[in-house]
């Protein structure tokens, strides 16, 4: 009996022991975990306070910021408020930088440069004069607003003609300043160097310090080459921006082959992509610094939107006669763009709110009530405006779009649809209001067609329309340019149709302005295609590439026309083409 309860003892001695240690552990590992957390609070806490709680000023930043695009008097007056609201809130250097940087990138984007050259200005005299410290979150601002001024002042340089070159910056000096920040920052061979620098050798280039900047495009390859992990993030920009600078130089061919190593190089959609823009924008920089490239300035009294800037004004400010008698004007000219569109088609989207050369339209649902109203007031005048019922029929079809969305069919609400397919008639109605509105003007029939297209016409019925047109405006393309859209098995059309019905469209036509015609409706519709010139597709290149060559041929100066074909044999895949552009710039 005295041995159980020795035992018993002693098992209690060990349980109190066994509970003490692992009081102990416990205790340890909560003390642990409580310093680790404090040092990371230390050291990250008020960034992490900052993304759960953004201060006032920070929000009125961003609100100034985007102001910029529409009232830039107002937003400047808000930002300078948010500045000083910011310094009374304590803001850290890096966080005041960072929105004068933002700031000045808004204005960059609305061509209010002297504005924004002073806020990077601004940034860059924070810097004390022992310079910030090495790895500071300073440091990178710095040099990512250097690079920002950088890369404007060399866009501005590379537009402007050799005289005004002289007095102006060609951002090689905020590039170089930025290039050391970045190497007292993460070092020489870091990806965040590597790129600045990269950027730096292009700007070296096309400043006309050709050996300067191919030792430095040199020494960023020999960098890569010798650290292979460098590559996926570095080796996508060197091949961009070298392909652009051999383009500038005039090399083209080999600015191709540059552009086609970087692209096999990467499996990065985006990065192929942004290879293949810049080698087109070495291409164009050449184009408009040439002679030789027989590439005229452009002339924007030719712009099919030339004289279309008040349309918008005069139909809220009820200014009536003025439209119509523009329309008038319009038909008459048949001013068309480089692809065919009528002037009269652009002066119908500015009259349904879209923005000139926007291709968009952001109204809202007061704004499109406001618009309707006034083209009630402008059919009470005059009764039989046909620039009237077509503005005010595109402007319900808008106001319908309003209603549906942009999402996919499923995604529409009941009430939605209902809207959409009212609006949609009320734009019919208005149209039918004019039993001669078709004989008046052209543009009723792509009216028509859009609302045949959004109210599922059978196909023969919408057909019908087309050969309408044809009848009474056989130059008037637009209507192609929809029954293409039309007869995509999108819509309402079977796989090949829509190729069918430009091949036998321009062939109607015929001869070289069939050709030419072929070139910009395929140009127009191809987008919808993955592989437009192969099966998918099955358009004709060769037609193709005859048509676009009679375009570049009458419009030398339109160096647009020729990136778009150079786009098209990108998608074919057939580099020998783009000859005809290389050639036509040289």
């Amino acid at each position: 009996m005295r041995l159980i309860k020795l035992n018993r003892k002693r098992d209690s001695r060990s349980r109190r022991g066994s509970f003490s240690w692992l009081r102990l552990i416990l205790f340890g590992s909560f003390a642990f975990v409580v310093m680790i957390f404090a040092i990371f609070w230390i050291k990250f806490g008020p960034s992490v306070m900052q993304l759960v709680y953004q201060p006032q000023w920070k929000k009125d930043v961003a609100q100034a910021v985007g102001l910029c695009s529409t009232d830039d008097k107002a937003a400047r007056t808000a930002f300078d408020a948010a500045m000083k609201e910011a310094e009374k809130a304590g803001a850290q250097t890096w966080e005041k930088m960072s929105a004068l940087r933002d700031f000045a990138n808004a204005l960059y984007n609305e061509f209010e440069y002297a504005a924004a050259d002073d806020l990077i200005a601004k940034i860059a005299a924070m810097e004390p004069k022992e310079g910030f410290k090495k790895g500071s979150i300073e440091n990178n601002v710095l040099a990512m607003a250097l690079q920002d001024r950088a890369w404007d002042n060399h866009g501005r340089y590379l537009d402007a003609d050799g005289a005004k070159k002289k007095d102006m910056p060609d951002g090689v000096v905020d590039q170089v300043r930025a290039v050391q920040l970045a190497e007292l920052n993460f070092g020489a061979d870091h990806l965040q160097t590597l790129h600045k620098k990269t950027t730096l050798a292009c700007m070296q280039v096309e400043s006309g310090n050709l050996q300067e900047g191919e030792k430095t495009f040199a020494a960023i390859a020999e960098t890569i080459a010798k650290d292979p992990s460098l590559a996926p993030e570095c080796a996508w920009y060197l091949a961009a921006l070298k392909a652009r600078s051999e383009a500038f130089q005039g090399l083209f061919d080999q600015g191709l082959a540059t552009y086609r190593q970087g692209a096999e190089g990467t499996e990065n959609e985006d990065y192929k992509d942004r290879i293949w823009t810049e080698f087109k924008l070495g291409l164009r920089v050449y184009a408009n610094q040439h002679k030789k490239a027989n590439v005229a300035a452009f002339n924007e009294k030719l712009s099919p939107i030339a004289g279309l800037e008040n349309v918008d004004k005069d139909l809220l400010s009820g200014n009536f006669k003025t439209l119509d008698d523009l329309e008038k004007k319009l038909l008459i000219d048949k001013r068309s763009q480089t692809n065919g569109v009528w002037a009269l088609s652009y002066f119908y989207d500015a009259l349904a709110g879209e923005k000139l050369g926007a291709g968009a339209r952001d109204l809202d649902e007061e704004q499109y009530k406001t618009r309707l109203a006034q083209f009630d007031k402008w059919l009470k005048e005059n009764p039989g405006s046909a620039a009237a019922r077509i503005g005010q029929a595109m402007t319900y079809y808008g106001y319908a779009w309003l209603a549906r969305g942009s999402g996919y069919a499923d995604t529409v609400t009941k009430e939605g649809w209902r809207l959409f397919k009212e609006r949609i008639a009320k734009g019919k109605a208005v149209l039918d209001g004019d039993p001669q509105i078709k004989k008046k003007d052209p543009a009723a029939f792509e009216a028509y067609a859009t609302a045949a297209l959004a109210q599922s016409v059978e196909k023969d019925d919408y057909l019908k329309l087309v050969e309408e047109c044809h009848k009474f405006y056989p130059d008037y393309y637009q209507i192609d340019r929809n029954a293409s859209y039309y007869l995509l098995p999108r819509w309402h059309g079977e796989e090949g149709d829509t190729a069918k019905f430009i091949a036998r469209r321009c062939d109607q036509v015929g001869g070289v302005e069939g050709d030419v015609l072929y070139a910009r409706l395929v140009s127009h519709i191809m987008r919808y295609f993955d592989e437009p010139f192969g099966s998918e597709g099955n358009f004709d290149f060769a037609r193709f590439t005859r048509g676009y060559a009679e375009l570049m041929k009458r419009n030398p100066a339109d160096i647009q026309l020729k990136m778009d074909y150079l786009n098209s044999c990108q998608k074919k895949d057939d580099y020998a083409a783009m000859k005809l552009v290389f050639d036509a710039l040289k």
